[in-house]
């Protein structure tokens, strides 16, 4: 099973297409680390959980963002800890219900067709957008 990108978990990978390692929006968005892959075990290619142990390496999450005094942090998922309580709401693990996943599927769909209407240069958001729902088309996929 391949071990998560790190420049996909926290900056931006230089070219995804060609990248070697995966890069999975559901892990990016969990910080919890695949019990599966941990036992080096092969998993559902659309595993929620982190293929990684990046994140346990370093606790970000229990040091300020660097950027939070420089203007502040625009990153949506930065892993540090932050002044404002509700950048850091993500980090709370939770498992999602099926009823929860079609809810985000829908918004996603609406913000794919907010894309295509407005597309200069929107192609790398729509991607980003396309491969969230076909992670969780697969993980529903599983349970249906």
């Amino acid at each position: 099973m391949l071990e998560d990108c790190y420049y996909f978990l926290y900056s931006k990978c230089r070219d995804p297409s060609t990248c070697q390692y995966r890069h999975s929006y559901s892990a990016k968005e969990n910080p919890v680390t695949c019990e599966t892959w941990a036992r080096n075990k092969t998993c559902s290619a659309t595993c929620p959980y982190r293929h990684s142990r990046y994140h346990e390496n370093k606790p970000r999450q229990n040091e300020y963002c660097y950027w939070e005094t420089k203007g502040g942090c625009k990153r949506e998922l930065c892993e540090y800890k932050h002044i404002n309580p509700k950048k850091d709401e993500w980090k709370q693990t939770k498992i999602q219900s099926l009823d929860e996943l079609k809810q985000r599927k829908k918004r996603l769909e609406e913000i794919k067709e907010e894309f295509k209407m407005n597309t200069v240069n929107k192609k790398e958001d729509i991607m980003n957008v396309e491969q969230k729902l076909k992670e969780i088309d697969d993980i529903l996929n599983e349970f249906e």
